[in-house]
């Protein structure tokens, strides 16, 4: 990753002999969380104050899910869980993952620390926060094989007028131009005639759509899945998308066939996305 950064011209990093010595990882992965923010924000407040992008890669809610405090957070899950009126047959399934869910909560307040610096800084005003996650849990059984894919995009920033919950579909192929053409539209940032990207931006449709061409991983190695508008292409049977990224098994040779023939374009680089 530091190779490729390097190449891609960013300009600086903190990794881990940045880090104070008496900090210790919390596994093979990296620091915990609540560390990792306390140094962004330390790392943010010395910077100039010139347009920067500040990329962070948290890692507390990955396998094997090990932080500081983990006993207060099954607490937390265990309080959470017992408001949730949860049938009794039903929260063995729950708490055996009680790790995992304790992941979650702290990584909300490891946030919550990033945001209470963030928002004292002179630059929160102009400030955009992007949060997302490159796959679902996969230690959380999944109902079907797009599940993988489902991840929470969240955007905040003080410019956001409203509040709004988005149910359209985009992929992280589409944050880049999105943001980029805000910032051409009102900030007159100058484009180039190419760009390296493949999305074509969020769709911030309130209600669930499907618009978007999006070819998708099931591993790093396996791209074997497509979706292209309202149908989705996983390992050659179709299927339809519905509301919360549910599907619906169809039979349709000649979509199933529009879609064979969309995917192998882009899989040989001839085809478009848009």
């Amino acid at each position: 990753q530091g190779q490729f950064l390097a190449m891609e011209g960013v300009d600086s990093f903190v990794s881990e002999t940045d880090f104070d010595p008496s900090l210790k990882k919390a596994s093979e992965w990296g620091f915990a969380d609540l560390d990792l923010m306390k140094k962004v924000s330390a790392s943010t407040q010395n910077q100039k104050r010139v347009p920067t992008v500040t990329i962070v890669q948290t890692m507390s809610m990955h396998t094997p899910f090990k932080f500081p405090e983990i006993d207060a957070y099954r607490k937390k899950v265990d309080a959470h869980l017992a408001t949730l009126s949860i049938a009794e047959q039903e929260k063995e399934s729950y708490t055996k993952q009680r790790d995992i869910y304790a992941s979650i909560l702290y990584t909300d307040d490891s946030l919550r620390h990033y945001f209470s610096v963030l928002e004292k800084s002179p630059d929160w005003r102009n400030t955009i926060v992007v949060m997302t996650g490159d796959h679902r849990l996969p230690e959380i059984a999944m109902q079907s094989r797009i599940e993988r894919y489902h991840v929470p995009l969240l955007i905040a920033s003080p410019m956001i007028k409203a509040p709004k919950k988005i149910k359209s579909i985009s992929s992280h192929f589409d944050i880049a131009p999105s943001i980029v053409a805000m910032m051409s539209n009102r900030y007159d940032l100058k484009m180039p005639y190419t760009v390296s990207w493949m999305g074509t931006g969020l769709d911030v449709h309130e209600e669930f759509r499907s618009l978007h061409r999006i070819p998708i991983k099931q591993t790093k190695t396996e791209l074997s899945d497509y979706v292209s508008g309202q149908y989705y292409l996983g390992q050659q049977q179709l299927y339809k998308l519905l509301d919360g990224l549910q599907i619906e098994p169809i039979e349709d040779l000649q979509i199933k066939n529009t879609l064979s023939s969309e995917f192998k374009k882009f899989q040989s680089g001839i085809g478009a996305l848009n």
